[in-house]
């Protein structure tokens, strides 16, 4: 009896000793598993991370210190010089489509940009969006010899157009006015139709519009400027349209010259006939930044 109950407590001894070694090979390799798995790359994870930290880069971008508190003003003036082909149709009643002869155009701009004004004078901590104001022309010269007769038939003669703005301006993203960024823009838009009628008025009205600006390299880089004019008020010509401007530079110091082309589209609506222009244009331009 004695010797069973030797046998038996050398095999329960045994067996004890395997289970624990067994119980230490699988939590060596449980935890082995989970340094693999802790350390492991993998292209979900590493998708996950680059999105956080776009995010993280935005907060910061928007809500972090200023580390510059000074205010900063900062400046530009820019003037184009080009030339564009304007087109007059109308699909109602006798339906019509004049293309007129190329003509001169210009226009000009001004920015001023308050830059670090709110963080400067208050000391609050706020939005890194900067405010700024804006005030732009674009004249487009009338061709004296322009579709006369065609343009009689119609009661109509060519003359100076003019659309003159002016806006707020929120630099969202960007340092400076010499920076890749984006800036969203609100304002008060004033036409003059090149296309003149004897009922014909100019238009006032609101507009939005965006400027997004990208160096593809120190010196060079890409612009590009959106408008929409809303419908005016006015109770005998309804006039409403919008523009696009595409542009590449190159850059030397303060200075800025470049070229690109531009369309614009104006629709023209009274009580007795509606008509449609469109515009394509390019030109060179100039700009200095203080």
């Amino acid at each position: 009896m004695r010797k069973i109950m030797s046998v038996l407590a050398l095999f329960s001894s045994l067996l004890a000793s395997e289970l624990m070694a067994q119980q230490r090979v699988v939590g060596y390799l449980v935890e082995r598993q989970d340094e693999r798995k802790e350390t492991r790359w993998t292209l979900t994870e590493w998708l996950h991370i680059k999105e956080r930290m776009k995010m993280m880069d935005l907060w910061l971008a928007l809500f972090g210190e200023d580390k510059n508190k000074r205010i900063a003003p900062e400046l530009s003036l820019s003037y184009e010089r080009g030339e564009s082909q304007a087109v007059l149709s109308s699909t109602e009643g006798d339906a019509f489509s004049l293309t007129g002869d190329r003509s001169l155009t210009e226009h000009g701009q001004v920015q001023f940009w308050f830059h670090n004004l709110v963080s400067s004078t208050t000391g609050l901590r706020t939005l890194s969006i900067d405010l700024g104001l804006e005030g732009r022309f674009a004249n487009r010269f009338a061709h004296q010899a322009l579709l006369s007769e065609e343009l009689g038939k119609l009661g109509l003669s060519s003359r100076t157009g003019r659309t003159q703005q002016a806006s707020l301006n929120f630099r969202l993203f960007g340092a400076n006015v010499q920076d890749s960024g984006l800036v969203l823009k609100l304002g008060k838009y004033a036409h003059r139709s090149y296309w003149s009628a004897s009922e014909s008025r100019d238009a006032e009205g609101l507009y939005e519009g965006a400027e997004l600006l990208l160096y593809l390299m120190p010196w060079l880089g890409l612009e590009g400027h959106w408008d929409l004019y809303q419908k005016n008020q006015s109770e005998d010509l309804g006039v409403n349209g919008w523009s696009r401007q595409g542009s590449a530079f190159v850059e030397f110091f303060n200075l800025r010259v470049g070229y690109g082309a531009q369309q614009a589209a104006w629709s023209y609506q009274a009580e007795s006939w509606q008509r449609k222009a469109s515009e394509r244009e390019r030109f060179f331009f100039v700009r200095l930044y203080f």
